[in-house]
């Protein structure tokens, strides 16, 4: 509830920087101290910055009963499906904490066992499937001080003399590399902005998918946030014909309109984003170039080429299958995008780098590294 002391900026500041005065304990005498120094400086610092969207999170009601310890150990597969167990049972301030919180400790974890990939999409499907986009404005702050609990409990463990030389050898390298994480996150600074441009069926969202998680990148996706605006559910017929209902030219307008917003939010919390819509209109890719110019980030246009006649068969194939897609395009929806299509400019040329057929996603990562448009 709005008047609960859970969630309030001291609810979530005092942990973190507590983190650090019983870290400093452990670090005496390590060579740690200057790191532990640094990271407490940047812990305070954005404590500051970011008390208002604290508040603002509280606000809009996204302070839950959490699990408050999701990290894999607390983890098991079973049956078919995930177990979670371990919950924070003993501490309230600890249990009763922001959702992205939760999704951050994990996310942390998975990148510490070096599965940056899987992290990557769960913290999507999380996003695709509530539209929180604003708590990725603390998805920073929350996977450094996660990183900095399990620096913690490790350093506890460093702290018993029971361990023997392969325990304690373990525990040291657990301990540098929480701590080496965690420094890395406050150095994030490699925003990029990445749109698609292709007509439905050429394979943008599958590919847009595969890359985000291999570049670390929010995937923005215009079938999903176009349905969400109209409270639609993602699988659901809109029932729209083709230039008519959520598919109109308002419509159309509020969609992109809405993405760039988002686009916005998450480059300005310090990530990469791939903006996957099918970008036709020469308006519609230069509200994003704009943006891009503005914010001083490298845009980058993924171009989708591919024959008309291949297109409808994917189209065809895709409404016989069923698959439950978020996209309502049919053959009628192509026609009309063939109709309406704009060419990209000479301008916007020298930002595309074109996705045939057979390119990978680890193609075009390499692409996009080698060209410093994933900057970092």
């Amino acid at each position: 509830e709005a008047g609960s002391p859970y969630g309030r900026p001291a609810a979530v500041i005092d942990p973190a920087l507590d983190n650090f005065l019983q870290l400093g304990v452990f670090v005496k005498g390590t060579g740690h101290e200057p790191q532990l120094a640094k990271l407490e400086q940047w812990t305070r610092e954005a404590c500051e910055v970011l008390q208002p969207v604290f508040r603002q999170r509280k606000d809009d009601g996204f302070i839950r009963e959490c699990h408050g310890d999701v990290h894999l150990a607390n983890m098991a597969w079973l049956d078919g499906q995930p177990l979670l167990f371990d919950c924070i049972e003993f501490n309230k301030n600890f249990r009763w904490i922001d959702v992205i919180n939760d999704i951050a400790f994990l996310a942390m974890d998975l990148d510490d066992r070096e599965q940056a990939a899987l992290a990557w999409i769960f913290l999507n499907r999380y996003l695709h499937e509530t539209g929180d986009y604003q708590g990725v404005s603390l998805l920073n702050f929350y996977k450094t001080y996660r990183a900095m609990v399990r620096a913690k409990v490790t350093g506890l463990r460093l702290a018993q003399d029971d361990l023997d030389a392969t325990q304690r050898l373990r525990a040291e390298h657990l301990f540098q590399s929480y701590l080496g994480l965690a420094e890395n996150y406050t150095l994030s600074d490699s925003k990029s902005l990445i749109i698609t441009h292709g007509l439905s069926g050429s394979g943008k969202s599958t590919f847009a998918s595969q890359l985000a998680c291999l570049a670390g990148c929010i995937h923005l996706r215009s079938d999903l946030e176009r349905k969400r605006l109209h409270g639609l559910a993602a699988t659901a017929d809109s029932e729209s014909p083709v230039a008519g209902g959520i598919y109109s030219a308002s419509a159309f307008a509020e969609t992109y309109a809405r993405l760039r917003d988002l686009a916005s939010v998450v480059l300005r919390s310090g990530q990469r984003v791939i903006v996957d819509a099918t970008f036709i209109k020469g308006h519609q890719r230069n509200l994003f170039s704009q943006l891009a110019e503005e914010l001083s980030v490298p845009l980058v246009i993924l171009d989708f080429p591919l024959a008309e006649n291949e297109l409808r068969r994917r189209i065809s194939q895709r409404a016989a299958s069923a698959t439950g897609d978020a996209s309502e395009a049919n053959l009628e929806v192509l026609e009309y995008q063939l109709e309406q299509a704009e060419s990209l400019t000479t301008a916007e040329q020298q930002h595309v780098i074109t996705v045939q057929p057979d390119s990978t996603a680890e193609e075009v990562y390499e692409s996009l590294r080698t060209s410093q448009a994933l900057p970092g």
